[in-house]
Formats: structure tokens, C-alpha cells, sequence
């Protein structure tokens, strides 16, 4: 076998484990998908997942008998969430962080038990009507929408707005909470499939009680204005203080804990990951169960403004060490002002350690600057 041929093996090998690995990936990125119904009725006291939710065919065939919850002797009526679901499925051994959750967060369960053999119900229980299942891969499901969404069901306005806040908000249909109140139960039923929606917010946000306005348009020509109030919180995993935080505490591994939030605020940039913030310094006070955001942290100080300086002066091979007194607060790598004492000159020097900076005489002045935004004197 000559070398070329050995190679393009080679190369056909690495293609195709390279493939094999790509589809590995991306098969364990979501392991399926549990759509939670709005209500169910069950016959058995102890309520299964297959009961309360349609789980999609590439889901392990025992989820489906996972019991979630268990109704004692002095209820008919149960709420099962998808938390419930989650726990149930992590005592399980299962990464229920890989399963996709869509439809409703709270499944109300009725119990009504088997008849006996003359056909009389056991209780009194109320009976209800049993909800068809629908497949979660083909259903036009909606987050949490106010009714269950069936595959005969026709697009209505109050689907419309939750397609709209799922595009403004760049995130995932499961990971957007919407409600709605029902007093605007008229504007929000009725049929979009016709006419064409515009929906506004007087807000720049679109995250909590929002009062959405929409303009309806038939034949270029409007319809009606009308107004409704939506209230909309999306579901993220964010770090959360373990204990309450005072400033100036330095971040260790087991202040923080990674969990599932709900926002209904803007909270800018959430910390996603723990490792990013350890070592860093508190701004402020944070109680525990606060969600941590990167505004809510900063690296520590290693140069404090007042404080006097070991300078490092490097001007080609040569190095001369002098001190000042810094006129900034300064973190590691950050460039701060520090001034002469003698000669009260004022220079920029970056900061390489505590109450250290080092000066290159040829570098530009201006650079990454400290904590406060300052002219050269």
C-alpha cells in the first residue's frame, strides 16, 4: 500500500469518527421531551408521568412509569409541576438538566377510582373530562400557554403574543413563562389566522406585567386597537448566593450554586458559571438566594488609591525601581495614575501585583484605564 493511499485511509478514518462524535454530541445536548398537560384524571393513587404528560419516543421507555406524586385518603385533587418531575427523575440517577420540558409547569390531577362491579364509582370523586393526548413532536405547543394547544387547535391572538415575546426575548419556547389575564379573554381568543398583528410594549423591557397594545390589520386597513396585560418570566440556570454576601467578601466555590430561576426582570448578565467569579470581590451586599449577576462582582483591588507604590521603570534593557503614590484603585492588569512625590509629575503604570506597577518609558500613556477616568496632568 503506498503512502497516498495510506493517508487518504487515514484522513477517511478521522472524517468519520469525526462525524460519529458530532452526532454523539448533539444526541446528548437533549435527551427528549416531557410535555406537561394542563389537567389529567388518573384511576390509580399513585400518579406516573405517562399519566400527566406526553414524553416523545426518543425518551427511555421507564420514565413513563416514574411515580411524580400520590394521592393520600383525604384528597381527590393533586398539582404535580415539572420540578416534581425533575426531582423524580434525578432520584432516578437521570440528568433531567437533558430533558426538554415544554407545555404547562403545574399538571392539576384528578383521582377518580376504578368502578366497582355494579358500576358504582368507589368515592364520590368528581369527574372530569380526560384531556386527548398529543404528540410533543408535532403539537404547536406554546409555553405554558392559558389552554392546551391540540393539533385541530387554531392560531389565535394569545398565541401570537407569545410568539412575538419568545422572538424579542431570543430564547427557547420552554424557557418563557407566560400568563395571561383573563378579563382579556375576548381580544386574546380570537382567530389570527386571517389578519395580520403588530404588538408594542410601552416598556423596553419584556420581561413582568407588561401592558402589550395590538393593532390589528385586515387588507391594509386597520381593524381595531386593542389593549391586554400579559406577566412574563423566563426560566434560566444562574448562579445564586449559598449564604448572605457582604462587601468586599471574596467569592469561594461555596458561596454560589448553580440553579433554575425564574426572571421577571432584566438582571443583565447572569453568572453562568461559578468558576468565572471565584476570587473575585463583592460590590455590595447580596442576601442569600440573590441571583448573581456579573455587575454584582468585580476582581479584587491590588493597587488602593492614596497608597504608595513600588514603580518598576523598564526602558529598554535597563530597569530602575522608584515608588509613588497611586491616584487610583487598581486591579491586576488595569493602568492607574500614579504620582511623584518629589517632582509631582503624574504617569500611567499597570498594575502587576500588591501596591506594585510597572512603567514601560516608551509605551503610550493612554491604555486600558483604572476604575476612575482621569487626564494626564
Amino acid at each position: 500500500m503506498d503512502a497516498s493511499h495510506s493517508n487518504n485511509s487515514i484522513r477517511t478514518g478521522v472524517a468519520a469518527l469525526v462525524v460519529v462524535v458530532v452526532m454523539i454530541t448533539a444526541n446528548d445536548v437533549f435527551a427528549g421531551t416531557i410535555q406537561l398537560r394542563k389537567q389529567a384524571t388518573v384511576r390509580d393513587r399513585d400518579v406516573r408521568i405517562r399519566d400527566i404528560a406526553t414524553l416523545t419516543r426518543d425518551l427511555p421507555a421507564f420514565y413513563g412509569a416514574l411515580v411524580v406524586g400520590r394521592f393520600d385518603h383525604k384528597s381527590n385533587t393533586l398539582d404535580v409541576t415539572d420540578q416534581a418531575i425533575r426531582r423524580a427523575l434525578t432520584a432516578r440517577g437521570e440528568n433531567a438538566v437533558l430533558v426538554n420540558f415544554s407545555g404547562f409547569e403545574v399538571c392539576r390531577v384528578q383521582y377518580q377510582p376504578r368502578a366497582t362491579i355494579d358500576g358504582n364509582p368507589k368515592n364520590d370523586a368528581t369527574t372530569t373530562k380526560p384531556i386527548r393526548s398529543v404528540d410533543a413532536t408535532t403539537a404547536p405547543v406554546l409555553s405554558n400557554p392559558a389552554e392546551e394547544v391540540g393539533l385541530d387547535a387554531r392560531l389565535t391572538v394569545r398565541q401570537r403574543i407569545a410568539d412575538w415575546l419568545v422572538d424579542q426575548l431570543k430564547v427557547r419556547r420552554d424557557d418563557l413563562h407566560v400568563e395571561f389575564d383573563e378579563r382579556d379573554a375576548a381580544t386574546l381568543d380570537v382567530p389570527a389566522w386571517r389578519d395580520r398583528f403588530a404588538f408594542t410594549t410601552g416598556t423596553r423591557g419584556f420581561l413582568g406585567r407588561l401592558s402589550v397594545t395590538i393593532t390589528r390589520i385586515r387588507d391594509e386597513k386597520l381593524v381595531d386597537t386593542k389593549r391586554v396585560t400579559v406577566h412574563v418570566a423566563k426560566r434560566q440556570l444562574a448562579a445564586v448566593a449559598t449564604r448572605d454576601l457582604r462587601r468586599g467578601d471574596v467569592i469561594r466555590s461555596g458561596d454560589l450554586e448553580i440553579r433554575e430561576v425564574k426572571l421577571t426582570r432584566d438582571q443583565g448578565l447572569l453568572v453562568g458559571k461559578i468558576s468565572d467569579v471565584i476570587g473575585q470581590v463583592v460590590k455590595g451586599s447580596l442576601r442569600e438566594g440573590h441571583v448573581v449577576s456579573m455587575d454584582d462582582v468585580e476582581p479584587p483591588l491590588f493597587v488602593r488609591r492614596n497608597e504608595i507604590v513600588q514603580v518598576k521603570v523598564v526602558s529598554g534593557g535597563l530597569l530602575v525601581q522608584t515608588f509613588g503614590r497611586a491616584l487610583d484603585d487598581g486591579a491586576l492588569g488595569e493602568f492607574v495614575r500614579v504620582r511623584n512625590e518629589t517632582s509631582k509629575e503624574t504617569y500611567f503604570a499597570r498594575v502587576i501585583g500588591s501596591r506594585q506597577a510597572t512603567l514601560e518609558v516608551k509605551a503610550p500613556n493612554a491604555g486600558k484605564t483604572g476604575r476612575k477616568t482621569a487626564k494626564r496632568n
